[in-house]
């Protein structure tokens, strides 16, 4: 396991305020694996609402890592996990160059099968105009197919 940990204290929301702290985790988990991890950990999988919050997320990283930015109430609609009927306003969705005409998310699985639900961050800093956006992966049905790293998100009060 890598243990990455960067901090951010977000004023943003006073009834949210505290430090955001992020651990990225070198463990190969499903999506629900991963959540629940994150979980007996007193967190949840990291939901970046802002740039600054992306950007700290994008440090921690060592590989491609689930985030908590999933659809699976209604199709296109993201939220964070737990912040169910919130719709995300802040998105890093990757878009595809050349010959790759679709750009993410475009609600295709692994397995070419429509209904991916959750996001992964990229990690490909050899390519920086690809790192560190998102791509839309998995889905409830399919979710065995699907490990990854993981990041997350742990909010510690003042």
């Amino acid at each position: 396991m890598i243990g990455v940990e960067h901090s951010h204290d977000d004023e943003d929301n006073e009834s949210q305020q505290g430090i955001l702290s992020y651990q990225y985790y070198d463990l190969l988990y499903t999506h629900g694996d991963a959540q629940s991890h994150c979980e007996a950990n007193g967190g949840t999988l990291a939901c970046p609402r802002n740039p600054i919050q992306q950007s700290l997320i994008i440090q921690t990283i060592r590989s491609n890592a689930w985030l908590g930015v999933v659809d699976v109430d209604e199709d296109g609609v993201y939220t964070c996990i737990g912040e169910e009927g919130v719709r995300l306003s802040y998105s890093n969705w990757y878009t595809r160059f050349g010959n790759e005409a679709v750009p993410e998310p475009d609600n295709m699985t692994d397995r070419m099968k429509p209904g991916a639900s959750y996001t992964q961050i990229l990690y490909d800093p050899q390519r920086n105009w690809r790192h560190g956006t998102w791509i839309d992966r998995g889905a409830p049905q399919y979710e065995f197919v699907v490990k990854s790293a993981f990041v997350c998100e742990k909010r510690i009060r003042r």
